[in-house]
């Protein structure tokens, strides 16, 4: 039964309606970084009703538990162990598996790939920020992920590909992740810098038989984050233009103003203040 489905024929309708639009509102303000408004449906979405629970697609349980995973690092006081968040993101990740599976051999709506995306995405996006604060708490430079990490992220990303295969637009979040993957792994960087090249592309969709560059709030998100990955672990020797860290890095900030997202606004800010303090020039990248 796909999720459209499951919302209005499983028992006790209201209340499957009621979590659903709670996982859509938590979805939209964790996008702004508006945590506030989040936490408070957070009750809601922490009790998973038993006919969801039930149901034949694991989905709802992926999602459950993937709200859970990102739920504990956004909630995690800083340099805590996030060996918790990552538990759940491991079941989340089976869940999501499962459910992708069992979407290969029956008829399922866009709304359930959809959410199929939601969930993957909030699991690389979980699963790379707790590599990244473990980074940022390191005394020794950038750390690599262990080896078992990189076998979840990479099995994530399997599950982004799968999905990509019936959503085209998740492309460019691929190549993102992708390149996170090599970042983790302490892969060469020149593959991982065109692979954020790559996600700055704008894509182009078929509109009435004719080629259109369009470029929505997921295109544009996607490319502020790669513009903030690449200024935040690229070697400073592969982007050669003076300015030229810092001036990606104040297009991604101008991104993320546009789209209302304060968290990673803040993000592009600190890392701003950071390259003050290495004596970069800040005022001559704006102009």
């Amino acid at each position: 039964m796909a999720v459209g489905a499951c919302m209005f024929k499983a028992s006790g309708t209201d209340e499957v309606s009621k979590w659903w639009s709670s996982v859509a509102g938590v979805a939209a303000h964790w996008l702004t970084g508006n945590e506030d408004a989040a936490e408070r449906l957070y009750p809601v979405v922490s009790a998973l009703p038993a006919s969801l629970e039930e149901n034949i697609d694991p989905l709802p349980r992926g999602v459950h538990l993937a709200f859970e995973a990102r739920r504990a690092f956004l909630s995690a006081k800083s340099g805590v162990c996030h060996s918790d968040c990552l538990g759940k993101c491991s079941d989340a990740s089976r869940m999501l598996a499962d459910s992708l599976c069992y979407a290969d051999h029956t008829e399922v709506s866009p709304l359930t790939r959809a959410v199929q995306l939601l969930a993957c995405e909030w699991l690389l996006s979980t699963r790379t920020n707790v590599w990244e604060a473990e980074t940022l708490g390191s005394q020794q430079g950038m750390p690599l992920a262990t080896l078992s990490q990189l076998k979840a992220f990479q099995e994530d990303l399997a599950s982004l590909r799968k999905i990509s295969t019936t959503i085209q637009s998740v492309y460019s979040t691929v190549f993102l992740h992708e390149a996170t993957a090599r970042l983790m792994a302490g892969a060469s960087p020149t593959r991982t810098q065109l692979l954020l090249h790559r996600t700055l592309r704008k894509r182009y969709v078929s509109v009435e038989g004719q080629d259109s560059a369009v470029e929505g709030e997921s295109g544009k998100r996607e490319k502020a984050k790669a513009l903030l990955m690449a200024c935040r672990h690229l070697p400073v020797e592969m982007l050669s233009r003076p300015g030229q860290q810092v001036g990606m890095l104040v297009e991604a900030a101008q991104m993320f103003e546009t789209l209302g997202d304060r968290k990673s606004l803040k993000d592009c800010h600190e890392l701003m203040v950071s390259f003050r303090g290495l004596g970069l020039n800040l005022t001559s990248a704006v102009c």
